[in-house]
């Protein structure tokens, strides 16, 4: 008699879980394909470089601001013309946007052709390297203190990023709907990076179907709130250009909907897991605990975690938006009008609505796991 191992018993949880992600596998598959074969839809080709040198820098006044143009040697580095040594023209307008290449700087170098001419230019300098270390210093100090979960939290993260860059994007970019397309993506990153990070137990299976309970709580007021505001969109410079980018017709107002679900699961896998957690060390340290007494002493701590990490959304937010906050200043612009524009709506509306999601998720995780665990207690 053939022995099935545990695991693959149709009946089990793990089980389960495997199929989701063939399952899920499959849709990023789809997506990968279609993003692998877009049409291209431009003639430039970028590549990395070096500067090997500078020629000749010369300093001038345009339109009453400094202008400095440089003469560049530049080595490319990657790409089908590695080795190739070109010579770019490079402008600074305004004396601080931007620093003067030195030789050794690493940049970026778009190739653009034309049926008249062919030429280079460099859009910015190359900055993913010293983004690496810092991605790895910040790697090294979790899996320091978490240990195995603080390591499975970036596989975890690796496979949000994947469905999220070979499923959404692709997905919503052929003119699929951006509020299903999102909706969809966020059922497969909550069901697969949320148990490699948190493990497959009791525990987390409890956040899980609270995470789930909640955003569609929140799918519903995203969409009542932004029928209400009537928001449709169009509130940032990207937005706009994204009709013409795309061979595809995009549903602005389902993308914002989509980007605020997306964003809501983002807040919800804490304080839900974090919950779920304090019950089940609750029960653990003192199983006489009634269901009431269980539940007031783990909203006390819902509580506090509530309010500190809703004054960390609004900061998030404020710091994101420093910059134009402060351009609506400088032109003297009402703060009732400032508010009313779409593109402070839209942050405002996210805000709230992932605000509100964090407050209900919490006494939501906290009654289903003291339902849970009590019961468990009970039978045992």
């Amino acid at each position: 008699m053939v022995m099935i191992p545990k695991w693959l018993n149709i009946t089990t949880f793990k089980f389960r879980f495997l199929l989701g992600i063939f399952l899920a596998g499959l849709f990023l598959i789809v997506g990968f394909v279609q993003a692998d074969n877009a049409e291209p839809r431009s003639e430039d080709s970028y590549a990395r470089g070096k500067v090997m040198w500078v020629i000749s820098e010369e300093k001038t006044i345009e339109l009453g601001e400094p202008l400095i143009t440089q003469k560049l040697e530049v080595e490319i580095v990657s790409g089908l013309e590695k080795n190739k040594i070109v010579t770019v023209d490079y402008q600074i307008r305004g004396e601080s946007r931007a620093k003067k290449m030195t030789a050794g700087d690493g940049v970026i170098v778009v190739k653009n052709i034309t049926p008249e001419i062919t030429q280079y230019y460099i859009t910015e300098q190359f900055r993913l390297p010293a983004i690496g270390w810092l991605l790895i210093l910040f790697a090294g100090i979790t899996i320091a203190f978490a240990g195995k979960r603080g390591a499975m939290a970036f596989v975890g993260l690796a496979l949000t990023m994947v469905i999220i860059g070979f499923y959404i994007i692709p997905q919503v970019t052929s003119g699929s709907n951006p509020f299903v397309v999102c909706i969809i993506g966020t059922a497969l990153i909550a069901s697969s990076s949320l148990f490699l990070a948190h493990g497959f137990n009791r525990e987390t299976c409890l956040a899980f179907v609270s995470i789930m309970i909640t955003i569609a709580g929140a799918m519903g007021l995203a969409y009542f709130a932004v029928e209400a505001t009537q928001l449709f969109g169009m509130g940032s410079e990207e937005a706009y250009y994204l009709q013409f980018g795309t061979e595809h017709p995009i549903n602005l107002r389902g993308l914002l909907l989509g980007g605020i679900i997306i964003g809501v699961l983002g807040v919800l896998d804490d304080v839900t897991t974090a919950q779920v957690a304090a019950v089940a060390e609750l029960k653990h340290a003192n199983p006489q605990l009634s269901a009431r007494e269980l539940y007031n002493r783990a909203a006390r701590i819902g509580r506090e975690h509530i309010t500190s990490v809703v004054n960390t959304l609004v900061l998030a937010y404020v710091g994101a938006s420093f910059p134009l906050l402060l351009l609506f200043t400088v032109y003297s612009t009402p703060w009732w009008v400032t508010l009313n524009t779409e593109l402070i709506s839209e942050e405002v509306v996210r805000a709230l609505i992932g605000s509100i999601a964090l407050v209900v998720a919490v006494p939501l995780s906290t009654i289903i796991a003291v339902q849970y665990y009590n019961r468990s207690t009970k039978q045992i």
